[in-house]
């Protein structure tokens, strides 16, 4: 997650920098470390009446590298950033920012942008109007493991299979109820023959309540073994059909195993019902219209 936040930084650098010249901050945002300057506001040089500040520089120093720079590379990048800059300024005296290409580079890039100042902004009302106000407690968890024992001390054998698109699934859904097995429906797939753990890649092993993506739950619990799934669409998970090669009893599962896990799940799914309401409730109180 780490790594794709990055990048998705990078693109939204990237973009101001097409945009504009050189990045410029000055609307008075906080730094990362309280206490220190925003590096969008540090002048490092000026070309032409446009800044190159830090935050241009981090920036570029950023771009594949996580390690500590010497003063050295850092100004023979900052060399580098002026040049570009010249460069660019010079790309604008020519007009080469009306070519088609470079408008259609810009245009997607603005949409990354923008998907990605959408993204970041749920996740942070997410965190702040849902997340920290939705708590379950030891009892409720308690409570939830006594009416629900039997699936939570059940081991599910899984085999899987995973599809591009909703028409290659049902391909092999009526395929296997036609009366091809399963396992040769598997053989045909694209990817490798086997997993890390020496099982043909589509073979899950066992898996517990708690591995289970929760849009797997209705289909797979009532499987019995040897049985096939209808094509399932999870949001998270894509387009599989599953079959159920055996089910066991873990003994051990008691609920001091599982309450953390339990704890979490049902905290996720309380997260996700209140998230639901509270877009409904955005919406009821906003005004879309379509053309």
């Amino acid at each position: 997650m780490r790594t794709r936040r990055l990048k998705i930084a990078a693109v939204s650098l990237a973009v101001l920098a097409m945009l504009g010249g050189a990045c410029k901050s000055k609307d008075g945002n906080n730094a990362a470390d309280e206490g220190k300057p925003d590096p969008g506001t540090i002048v490092l040089v000026t070309v032409n009446g446009t800044d190159i500040t830090q935050a241009d520089l981090d920036f570029w120093l950023m771009r594949g590298h996580t390690r500590e720079f010497s003063q050295a590379e850092k100004d023979k990048v900052l060399e580098r950033l002026i040049e570009t800059e010249l460069v660019y300024q010079k790309g604008l005296k020519l007009g080469l920012d009306k070519n088609p290409r470079y408008l259609e580079s810009v245009r997607r890039q603005e949409l990354q942008l923008r998907a990605m100042q959408r993204g970041e902004m749920m996740r942070m009302v997410h965190n702040q109007e849902v997340l920290a106000k939705v708590q379950v407690s030891e009892e409720e968890a308690k409570k939830f493991f006594d009416e629900n024992a039997a699936i939570l001390k059940t081991e599910w054998h899984l085999a899987s299979l995973v599809f591009p698109d909703m028409a290659k699934a049902q391909e092999a859904a009526d395929q296997i109820k036609q009366g091809k097995k399963f396992e040769d429906v598997a053989k045909t797939m694209p990817g490798p023959p086997m997993n890390p753990q020496s099982r043909p890649a589509w073979d899950l092993g066992f898996m517990d309540w708690i591995r289970i993506p929760a849009e797997w739950h209705n289909a797979l619990f009532a499987l019995k073994p040897g049985e096939v799934s209808p094509v399932i669409q999870g949001e998270r998970t894509g387009i599989r059909i599953f079959k159920l090669i055996e089910k066991r009893e873990n003994q051990k599962a008691d609920f001091t195993v599982l309450r953390g896990g339990i704890m979490m799940r049902l905290r996720e799914t309380r997260m996700e019902d209140a998230f639901k309401l509270y877009k409904e409730e955005l919406r009821k109180s906003a005004t879309i219209k379509k053309p």
